[in-house]
């Protein structure tokens, strides 16, 4: 019965994630599917409850934290209505996907996809702060548990949290299908985008499987249930799929509310937010008025909750990891062991085949076209992490080894973006402009 109820209260995110859409418009609310969006917008929801309280010094409780949602949600009851719904599965291979995230349940419940960071890091944070019904300062503070990193994004630890203050305890069982409601989330939002750019339901739902299949493969091989890894590709995944669907405007807001989820989760989640947004800002908007516009939109709510989040941490005195100064300093020393480490951890011990998967149907719909974005973001963001790796005297290779995989997941999702966010118009660009470009043309 605690999983059920730990269980449960994650279902619960969803309606407080459908109150919170509610006070959107409508063509905001239809940018992404329900299932994604309500449970995004859920966690984000109560997570900035959670860090707000801390700041106020109130003690988490579950009537407290309930409160306001369940305003919300009345409200939303009274205004519904008028919103579009996504279309619904129409392949029998998003059956296929379906399965792919059920075998990632399985792998994830049996412990099968289970590493030491959960153990160690992120379940027992959220078990400590649970237990502290707030943030648990001075564990983080406590010198035994430097490696924790105390400053270290908390949006996990506390969904980890809220499910156990709904159970009584911490259930280490039922946490680990955190990783498969994300990745669930994921699939979901990327069969949105694709079919709204392929605007073919076949070839739509043949990528989404591709899709799932890379991402269930990845994650299990990787070992990320109960890790951030799943939920920071849920919110990169929806940021990039807003862009690439609306081609921007006021549907921003939204790409920027997941990238605040995704650096409030991880900490590469603020690199991959500063890439998509230079990327914005560099080549993908007409006019620098529109290109800084755009900038400010999507930068605004991850300023505010990772800058909420180092405040917090700084009048605690818990900041470390960002710092910086860790890894050592810059060095060409090991850069000749990086290439064959990295290669190492992308055979995902079974050939490249989540690659090869990427490339054979990046081939097949070579037609299309490739978006840029998600291109610029996979580059980027790969360099950003062997940059990271020319740091300090130490042979990198165990530590490429351990963490390679699962940021490559990061740079797998962006080729399957590039692929299914083309399509029938190019790019990430301004609808309006291409219209009355294709006008003149004509």
């Amino acid at each position: 019965m605690t999983g059920l109820r730990f269980l449960l209260a994650i279902a619960g995110l969803h309606v407080a994630g459908w109150g919170l859409l509610t006070l959107l418009p409508a063509g905001l609310r239809a940018i992404l599917p329900r299932f994604p969006a309500t449970g995004l917008a859920g966690l984000l929801f109560v997570g900035g409850e959670m860090l707000a309280f801390s700041f106020l010094a109130i003690s988490w409780t579950l009537p407290r934290l309930l409160a306001l949602p369940t305003l919300v949600v009345c409200g939303g009851l009274l205004r519904r209505g008028g919103s579009r719904e996504i279309p619904g599965p129409r392949s029998a291979l998003l059956v296929i996907a379906a399965g792919i995230v059920a075998l990632a349940a399985y792998g994830s419940w049996s412990a099968r996809a289970t590493s030491a960071d959960f153990v160690l890091f992120w379940g027992a944070k959220g078990e400590r702060f649970a237990l502290a019904r707030g943030i648990a300062v001075p564990f983080l503070k406590a010198p035994e548990h430097y490696l924790m990193h105390p400053d270290y994004p908390p949006l996990l630890p506390f969904l980890y949290a809220f499910g156990s203050l709904a159970a009584g305890r911490f259930p280490w069982g039922a946490s680990l299908l955190v990783m498969p409601w994300f990745l669930a989330m994921t699939v979901s939002v990327f069969h949105g985008v694709a079919e709204k750019r392929l605007d073919h339901p076949r070839e739509s739902a043949l990528l989404t499987a591709v899709f799932a299949g890379v991402l269930g493969l990845t994650g299990l091989v990787t070992c990320a249930a109960g890790s951030a890894d799943a939920g920071l590709i849920a919110f990169e995944t929806a940021a990039l799929a807003v862009l690439l669907s609306t081609g921007g405007g006021p549907s921003e807001w939204i790409a920027g509310a997941a990238f605040a989820g995704a650096c409030l989760l991880k900490l590469e989640g603020l690199f991959v937010s500063a890439i998509v947004i230079s990327g914005v800002i560099l080549v993908c908007r007409p006019g620098w008025r529109r290109r800084l516009v755009s900038a400010a939109r999507l930068s605004l709510f991850p300023a505010i909750g990772l800058g909420s989040w180092l405040l917090f941490c700084r009048a605690n005195g818990l900041i470390d990891f960002y710092r910086g100064g860790q890894i050592g300093a810059f060095t060409l020393k090991n850069a000749s062991r990086i290439p064959p480490a990295i290669l190492h951890a992308a055979a995902y011990d079974y050939a490249f085949l989540p690659w090869i998967a990427l490339a054979l149907t990046g081939f097949a719909f070579r037609q299309r076209g490739w978006a840029f974005l998600p291109l610029w973001t996979a580059g980027a963001f790969l360099s950003v992490n062997v940059y990271f790796y020319l740091h300090g005297t130490a042979d990198p290779t165990i530590w490429i080894w351990w963490s390679a995989g699962r940021t490559l997941i990061t740079v797998l999702t962006c080729g399957s973006l590039a692929i299914g966010g083309h399509g029938r118009e190019s790019n990430f660009s301004d609808r309006a402009a291409d219209d009355r470009e294709r006008r003149g043309m004509r």
